[in-house]
């Protein structure tokens, strides 16, 4: 009688290792260290004018801070791919009067740990959305939106 138990054997170890490779789910590609976020901001002087000016940032684990400086505001964010502090993916979005440290608005978008990011909302408003922020003092606005670039 022939013994088969070699290559049950292989086939087991075979089915053992395709099913921890499944229940693994999609490899992360160092999580977020290789997305790349732009950040495009418009700005007018006050609500009766049409847009002056339009900028945009490109954030990245190379490049993680950026600020841009309009007459009577300042728009910042900061790209975190989770390295510092550990496991807090985001993107941290801050407008400022052009000379204080002072806050007109704070955003934070936290990242769950699937390692990608969608661009959920129509009209190329990226992941965060269409957001408007007013300067009280001037009656300037800024318009903001952030999306991952693919």
């Amino acid at each position: 009688m022939k013994n088969n138990r070699f290559p049950k054997t292989i086939w087991g170890i075979a089915l053992i290792l395709i099913l921890t490779a499944c229940s693994a789910g999609p490899a992360k590609q160092d999580g977020y260290a290789k997305l790349e976020i732009e950040c495009l901001a418009a700005y007018r002087e006050n609500v009766t004018m049409s847009i002056q000016r339009e900028e945009t940032i490109l954030l990245s684990s190379a490049n993680t801070a950026e600020t841009l400086a309009f007459m009577d505001m300042r728009f910042h964010a900061e790209f975190s791919a989770g390295d510092s502090p550990p496991g807090e993916p985001g993107l941290l979005v801050w407008v400022t009067p052009p000379d204080s440290e002072n806050r007109f608005v704070t955003q934070l978008y936290q990242f769950d740990s699937s390692g990608s990011v969608l661009n959920q909302f129509s009209g190329q408003h990226g992941f965060t959305g269409l957001t408007y922020v007013y300067n009280p003092a001037s009656g300037a606005e800024l318009q903001f939106t952030c999306a991952v670039l693919e």
